[in-house]
C-alpha cells in the first residue's frame, strides 16, 4: 500500500560540485520539510480513516526515514497490525469484490432479549451463509498522498533552491 514521491535533482556539474559544500545542511532542511509533510498528510489519511471500530485508526503510525541515502515519511497502518488487519486495511484502500467467503453458522444460549431477562433461557441458532464482500474504495491513503503530491514537490524543490542559492552566494 506504498504511495511513493520520488524527488530527483538534475543540475549541472558546476551545482553538482557545489552540493559537496552543503550536504548536511541540504539533508536536515530536507528532513525537516518531509517531517512536516509527512504530518500533514498523516493528519489527511488519519481524517480519511474509517473508524467504525476505532481498531485501524489506532493502528496508523508516522515513520520518518533518516538513512544515509534516503530521507523520507512513510505512513503505514501496522502498529500492532495482524496479517487479517492488513488484509482489512487493503481492502477498504483498494475495494473489493472479493470471492464468496463461508460464514460457519452458530449455536449458543440466550438468557435475555436487550435489556429484558428471559424467563427460560433459549437456543438461538444462526445458519452457516456464504457472503461476497462488496467493498468501495475508501482512498483513504491514496486521495490524501493525490491532494498533497503537487504542493510537495513544490515545496521540496523550494528547499533545494535555497540550499543552492545560499550556496552560490558563498563564492
Amino acid at each position: 500500500m506504498g504511495n511513493f514521491i520520488r524527488f530527483e535533482v538534475h543540475g549541472t556539474l558546476k551545482a553538482a560540485l557545489r552540493f559537496e559544500k552543503f550536504p548536511d545542511q541540504l539533508r536536515d532542511d530536507l528532513l525537516a520539510e518531509i517531517n512536516a509533510l509527512g504530518r500533514e498528510a498523516f493528519e489527511m489519511v488519519s481524517a480519511n480513516t474509517p473508524r467504525r471500530t476505532g481498531r485501524l485508526a489506532g493502528e496508523e503510525q508516522l515513520l520518518i526515514v533518516n538513512e544515509p541515502n534516503v530521507v523520507g515519511a512513510i505512513i503505514n497502518f501496522g502498529a500492532g497490525a495482524t496479517a487479517n488487519d492488513a488484509k482489512k486495511a487493503g481492502a477498504l484502500e483498494y475495494g473489493s469484490t472479493g470471492k464468496p467467503q463461508e460464514v460457519s453458522g452458530r449455536v449458543w444460549p440466550l438468557d435475555h432479549v436487550w435489556s429484558r431477562k428471559l424467563a427460560e433461557p433459549l437456543i438461538a441458532i444462526a445458519q452457516a451463509y456464504e457472503r461476497t464482500p462488496n467493498i468501495f474504495p475508501e482512498f483513504m491513503v491514496r486521495g490524501p498522498m493525490a491532494a498533497l503530491q503537487g504542493q510537495a514537490l513544490e515545496r521540496l524543490q523550494a528547499v533545494v533552491n535555497r540550499a543552492v542559492d545560499t550556496s552560490n552566494q558563498e563564492d
